[in-house]
């Protein structure tokens, strides 16, 4: 409460302007005077101040800088009605904003060796500053494109997954169809592969006996063959024992015969 009362101290309103409809009051604060200034001119009121703040040079350059579209309108030959109510509330508006820019100066224009002084500093310090209405909108303005920019790509994209997804589909089911077959066409082919396999094992269990009876005439063959050649061995070495006396005879019987032949030739010289 001691804040806002110095604060109401330091500050006087010169201007308060009531709309209607439930809107705001908008005022337009100037400063008090010093205490010196109080010493000097006591006599001196709120009439006096507004009086001061209405003849002050600030406020003539500001209605003119405000006003000078609105005055080319006017000087222009046949303006149109429309053209002369933009400009005048275009700059009423101006003029408005300066003057609640110039009431803010004076509002928080306050003594620093005050406690409240001291207070604002530190606030505004800490504070971050308020964005302007303009850059907000302006903002607003390139985040909802940038929104709507999304928005139209992420359902460009979608429609055509969902076109993918349907050509996909139409493949499958095509694939489908074209790779079933009849029922009995199916069974067909179970009972011909069945008997593939039954004759399958026949033939393995055939070559496994045929196998088995190889093997028992190659061991029979083996056997017959160490038989014969052990009979062989045996007659060979028969026959060369029974052989031996008579080429011993008959080496005999062929020296005697050449003895006989050396002796007849010479019975006849004789």
């Amino acid at each position: 409460m001691r804040r806002w009362s110095t604060l109401a101290k330091n500050t006087t309103v010169l201007v308060r302007l009531e709309r209607g409809g439930g809107l705001s009051t908008v005022c337009v604060c100037g400063e008090t005077t010093t205490t010196t200034d109080k010493d000097d001119d006591d006599d001196e009121g709120r009439t006096a101040v507004c009086a001061r703040w209405l003849r002050s040079k600030r406020l003539c350059s500001t209605i003119t800088a405000t006003m000078v579209d609105l005055q080319g309108a006017l000087t222009h030959t046949g303006p149109s009605p429309s053209d002369v109510m933009s400009a005048a509330r275009s700059g009423f508006s101006r003029l408005l904003d300066l003057l609640l820019d110039q009431s803010d100066e004076a509002l928080y224009r306050l003594d620093v060796e005050t406690l409240s002084g001291r207070l604002r500093l530190g606030l505004d310090r800490l504070t971050p500053p308020q964005a302007n209405v303009k850059a907000l909108v302006s903002t607003l303005q390139q985040q909802f494109l940038l929104f709507s920019q999304r928005l139209h790509s992420a359902e460009v994209e979608r429609r055509s997954l969902r076109l993918e997804v349907a050509s996909l589909k139409k493949g499958l089911e095509r694939g489908d169809t074209s790779r079933t077959v009849p029922v009995g066409r199916f069974h067909s082919v179970c009972v011909e592969l069945r008997q593939a396999l039954d004759r399958e094992q026949e033939a393995q269990t055939l070559i496994q006996e045929q196998s088995s009876q190889l093997h028992t005439l190659q061991q029979q063959v083996n056997t017959h063959t160490y038989e014969l050649t052990d009979t062989q061995h045996t007659l060979s070495q028969t026959t060369q024992v029974h052989c031996y006396p008579l080429e011993i005879l008959f080496l005999t019987q062929e020296r005697r015969f050449r003895l006989l032949q050396r002796k007849v030739p010479l019975m006849c010289l004789g």
